[in-house]
């Protein structure tokens, strides 16, 4: 996977994280509803927490999902959901990000066909999926699953002025720093940087320097 994204162990998902109730396998295939505002969109579960407009590859192997990038490219949508599993499985977090495909190569021939293609991604988004219209893909895995799903708008409503905006990189540049420490901790190495210097870097590269100017 690329940058920007945070992989988790069971334990560590967010407590607040809400979840889909658990998948039957025997429910018959679902009709999307059709309602204002929804979309019917492939599901591809990997885990993780995945910031906005952060770039990802990913190796494509199995077959129903070398099937899934077929059909987003043939109906030239791009795109699909990515949401976590719950840690006792056969449940998906109800949010989930939105991928767009930027590139894609094939590399079948290089791989002996172990890995059919490699896949470039854009995070353009957060949905709330409503329902999972075959369940009994999940666990059949003859197909990728399909979701419908409504657009989550981020509420920026309290976001009011300069202060506000300088109060939240406060908070991202202390997480930052926490998770560096953390991080030089574990591992022994603290590198010639300071781990404050460090989250400064990492916030200029996420443009999140100079948020009030």
């Amino acid at each position: 996977d690329g940058a920007g994204a945070v992989v988790v162990g069971p334990s560590e998902l967010p407590s607040e994280l809400r979840w889909l109730p658990p998948i039957n396998f025997t429910a018959k295939d679902a009709t999307p509803s059709g309602a204002p505002g929804t979309m019917v969109l492939p599901l591809f579960p990997l885990g993780g927490v995945y910031l906005p407009n952060s770039e990802h590859e990913i190796s494509i192997f199995e077959p129903r999902y070398r099937k899934m990038y077929i059909d987003i490219l043939a109906s030239g949508s791009r795109r699909f959901v990515v949401t976590n599993v719950h840690p006792e499985g056969d449940r998906f977090a109800e949010i989930g990000v939105v991928f767009y495909l930027a590139d894609l190569q094939d590399v079948s021939e290089m791989t002996h066909d172990e890995v059919k293609y490699i896949c470039e991604h854009r995070v353009i988004g957060r949905v709330k999926i409503n329902k999972v219209l075959n369940p009994s893909q999940w666990g059949t895995e003859e197909t990728y699953v399909r979701v419908e799903a409504t657009p989550v708008e981020d509420d920026t409503s309290e976001v009011t002025g300069e202060e506000e905006l300088v109060k939240k990189q406060e908070n991202i540049r202390a997480m930052l720093k926490d998770v560096l420490e953390l991080h030089a901790n574990h591992s022994g190495d603290r590198g010639d940087l300071t781990c404050e210097l460090l989250a400064e870097e990492l916030l200029a590269e996420l443009g999140l320097m100079n948020m009030s100017s």
